[in-house]
């Protein structure tokens, strides 16, 4: 082989222009950055755009209201014993069903986009439905005695109080996976970016080297 040369003529494929040398490079250097942006627009709308309107859209649809029906729940608490001692709640108990009713209509309208939720929505609004027909059956201004009434609407409401927290508890957690799951998908698309324009450099040099 060392007495035999190989000139330019006998290499077809480097007897380009130089016009299709700089389009060659060009190309070379683009194709890592559309790789990017298509496999990255892919993940991010994966792990980023989807958790987004199914996770957290849909727990700031049903964990706000969920929030104010658990403040209403003390607040009825607190009237249900002034209706027993005094007889003079009525009109605040009245009232607080009123925004709970509010607060549940809310709930289910979230149903529209966010079924995943329907069974905590459903079991909610059969205990809030049995817990006020026993309010309803309080009797008005007894405090000397230990109304039966009272004690089933106190229980009825811990119980639901305490289920509810627990509720409310783990739609926290899943909201601070999702925002934890996005920052971490965010960082990879970031890394993404750097390496494919990395890379897009070491094709740009590669072009010049073969075109010198």
């Amino acid at each position: 082989w060392r007495g035999i040369h190989v000139s330019i003529e006998d290499r077809p494929f480097f007897r380009r222009s130089l016009r299709v040398w700089l389009a060659a490079g060009f190309i070379a250097a683009l194709i890592p950055l559309c790789l990017f942006a298509v496999l990255g627009y892919g993940y991010y709308h994966r792990v980023v755009v989807e958790p987004i309107r199914t996770v957290l859209q849909g727990q700031n649809a049903v964990l706000v209201p969920l929030e104010r029906v658990q403040g209403e729940m003390w607040e009825l608490e607190q009237a249900v014993n002034r209706l027993s001692q005094s007889g003079s709640a009525a009109a605040d108990i009245a009232e607080i069903e009123s925004r709970v009713a509010g607060h549940l209509v809310q709930l289910q309208s979230a149903l529209d986009e966010h079924g995943q939720y329907a069974p905590i929505i459903s079991d909610l609004n059969l205990r809030w439905s049995d817990l006020i027909a026993k309010v309803a059956a309080v009797a008005p201004g007894t405090p000397e005695a230990a109304d039966p009434a009272v004690l089933a609407v106190d229980a009825d409401l811990s119980a639901m109080a305490r289920d509810l927290e627990l509720i409310l508890e783990d739609l926290r957690v899943e909201n601070v996976e999702t925002h934890a799951a996005i920052l971490r998908a965010t960082h990879a698309i970031e890394i993404g970016a750097f390496a494919a324009g990395l890379v897009a450099l070491v094709m740009v040099a590669l072009g010049i080297w073969i075109i010198n």
